[in-house]
């Protein structure tokens, strides 16, 4: 049997088991096996797509309903007994894992844990599920090619491990060289150190990739040298079923990225069986690509977002997208519509600090709710929002990036970290609306602000204003620069339409150490010359300073992006294809692995937030040269440097004005 159809019959299998224990699956939602869509068809073929016409799925209709007894919980775990014949009383593995993992905690609150314990006992819970079900498919004279995916087909029905079987195989396999797929991946934690090298060297991402290499390994080892010496006590002798790394690290990565946070009993985290099978939106794009049927098309298109038409890399500019689905949890005693679905985005599982593995027993029964958020036709691919996240997170989380990751108000998702001082946090940098960029620059202004040489006064200050000045001719006057799209300014509309001043209010923004509201839309305090005590010349002189100490180190950056063996491949396909408007930034990838696609992603958009804050620094620069000329009395030319760098959007270079303008208005009124 092909994989695509083992995949449709663990859909099928799932469903049913889902609705044998208490649950709802509604009969128009369909799977495609081969690039993992949920979609909604009214064909009973299996293959999906486009039937029914125009009939719809009403706004506020229940898709999907997982009773708590299928959710796989912290209460699973607990209540989970390896030996079908032993007493009930005594759930040896569930018992044990809680306690490897809760005997970490130690009182210097060094635990060895890299992960927050919720997802390292989920996790563990998960790969032993595995190995059992495919030693039982090994037993059963089954070629076991993909972890968990044959074995709940052979599990006895009194076999504990069986029940969890359905939900297990609906995941992606634990390697990624067991089918020839071209849609399967891994985490980028998962690769090899030289493609680890090869595809990210130079961006931010990269160094928190190396740390969570060396962060899930050092957990690893602490956990089974905890199981050792626990079972060791408990049966006298060595245990050798602890799984191995390679299967906990599958496991930990299907809790990271398909956990969700909240939705178990008692408020536990919870892994939800199909609603965990949704692609991501945000923005104006997906994680799939947007397509009217979910039907096999001839159109060549993978399952995660990279459109390839004639073997072209498209940056797509769909229209703005919203989730289409709603979800909460529920309790028996609530009423047909009880369940709360403030959970429109998918609620990121955040670190906690403590051990986190503490279970409070409620008897009360209940579930997840899943319904649809507006109206939608047979045929339609199923999206939910896993929150505004950058490109960086969602291929260091999910495995995957999306062109174009930018919200209608124009502001981009995707947030560069840039290291100015050593002994500082590094900024995060995100291009879009002044409310999310000038916060940003402002602070990595001041860093460079502080590096900078100590301010002359007198008579030193005067000197040392030529030179500084000459200075600043010598590093930004060898080009015309941007003169020729700073004219256009003149004629930009005033009215820009800034549709959320106040930043993306997603309670998920905050996922992954990210503290949007500190790092982006916060903006530090700016004084005007004249409170500084300083002449506007000397306050000047030190801005122009402090913008080329910051330009140099954002050069520096994009060197480093263009460094990497990828970005040097395609990037004068990017210039070149920047300036053809008919071509509309496709890239040349037919040789490409997905992951190489979705890491040329990422590399772009930081490559463009570098720009983004170039051109920013270049006409700050060029106006505060102006005006030290008029102070100073001989005339200084405003040309400034053109970079390889380009802003091609208008509505950018309207941003790019709004950060400067704002600057010039507060610092020097």
């Amino acid at each position: 049997m092909s994989e695509r159809a083992d995949r449709d019959e663990a859909w099928h299998a799932a469903a049913n088991w889902i609705e044998s224990n208490g649950g709802y699956i509604h009969p128009n939602l369909r799977y495609d096996g081969y690039r993992r869509r949920v979609f909604l068809d009214d064909q009973d073929d299996g293959g999906g797509g486009g039937g029914g016409g125009g009939v719809l799925v009403d706004a506020g209709t229940m898709i999907l309903d997982v009773p708590d007894a299928c959710l796989l919980t912290l209460h699973s775990v607990e209540g989970y007994d390896d030996d079908e014949n032993s007493p009930s009383a005594s759930p040896l593995v569930g018992r044990d894992l809680f306690r490897a993992v809760h005997s970490l905690h130690g009182e210097n609150g060094d635990c060895g844990l890299y992960h927050d314990a919720q997802d390292v006992i989920l996790a563990l819970f998960l790969a032993h599920l595995g190995r059992r079900l495919d030693d039982d498919a090994r037993r059963d004279g089954r070629c076991v090619v993909s972890s968990y995916s044959d074995g709940w087909k052979t599990a006895t029905s009194r076999a504990p491990w069986s029940f969890y079987g359905p939900y297990l195989a609906t995941l992606p396999s634990s390697s990624s060289s067991s089918s020839s797929s071209p849609l399967r991946h891994q985490l980028p934690r998962q690769w090899s150190d030289a493609d680890l090298e090869r595809r990210l060297h130079g961006t931010s991402l990269y160094m928190r990739v190396l740390g969570e290499k060396r962060g899930i390994e050092k957990e690893y080892r602490s956990v089974k040298e905890a199981w050792t010496r626990l079972r060791r006590r408990v049966e006298g002798d060595d245990d050798d079923t602890f799984p191995s790394f390679e299967r906990y690290d599958a496991m930990m990565a299907v809790v990271s990225s398909r956990g969700f946070a909240g939705l178990g009993r008692d408020g536990v985290d919870a892994m939800v069986p199909m609603l965990d099978l949704l692609d991501h939106v945000r923005g104006q794009s997906s994680s799939s690509p947007p397509s009217s049927s979910g039907r096999d098309g001839d159109d060549d298109r993978d399952h995660d977002g990279v459109v390839n038409e004639g073997g072209m890399l498209q940056w797509r500019s769909d229209c703005a997208r919203h989730p289409d689905v709603r979800y909460g949890r529920y309790e028996d005693n609530d009423d047909d519509g009880g369940a709360d679905l403030c959970g429109e985005t998918r609620t990121s599982k955040r670190r906690r600090t403590g051990s986190g593995i503490d279970v409070v027993r409620n008897d009360c029964g209940g579930g997840v709710r899943v319904y649809t958020s507006r109206s939608l036709p047979m045929g339609s691919i199923l999206y939910m929002s896993y929150g505004a996240k950058g490109n960086d997170s969602l291929l260091g989380r999910y495995g995957f990036a999306i062109p174009n990751n930018v919200e209608p108000d124009g502001s981009c998702n995707d947030v560069l970290e840039v290291r100015i001082r050593a002994n500082e946090p590094p900024v995060k940098l995100q291009r879009g609306p002044k409310s999310y960029s000038f916060g940003p620059f402002v602070r990595a202004l001041e860093l460079c602000r502080v590096a900078s040489v100590s301010e002359p006064s007198g008579e030193d200050a005067k000197d040392r204003a030529k030179v500084n000045r000459n200075d600043c001719e010598r590093t930004t006057i060898d080009d015309e620069g941007l003169e020729a799209y700073l004219d256009s300014y003149d004629n930009a509309s005033d009215d820009i339409d800034y549709v959320s001043d106040e930043g993306d209010s997603d309670e998920d923004a905050t996922a992954e150490g990210e503290d949007f509201g500190d790092s982006l839309y916060s903006t530090p305090a700016i004084s005007n010359a004249a409170q500084t005590g300083r002449s506007a010349e000397t306050s000047m002189l030190n801005d122009v300073h402090a913008l080329d100490a910051l330009k140099k180190c954002l050069q520096n950056v994009r060197t480093g992006l263009l460094d990497n063996s990828l970005a040097g491949q395609f990037h004068g396909e990017w210039r070149k294809t920047d300036e053809d408007d008919n071509n509309k930034g496709g890239i040349g990838i037919t040789n490409l692995t997905v992951e190489d696609q979705y890491c040329l992603i990422l590399i772009r958009s930081e490559i463009e937030t570098v720009d983004f804050y170039l051109a920013a620094i270049s006409e700050l620069s060029r106006q505060l040269v102006e005006r030290l000329s008029e102070l100073d009395g001989p005339t200084v030319s405003a040309k400034v440097v053109k970079g390889d760098w380009c802003v091609r959007e208008e509505s950018l270079r309207d941003q790019i004005t709004a950060v400067t303008t704002t600057f010039l208005s507060i610092r020097y009124p």
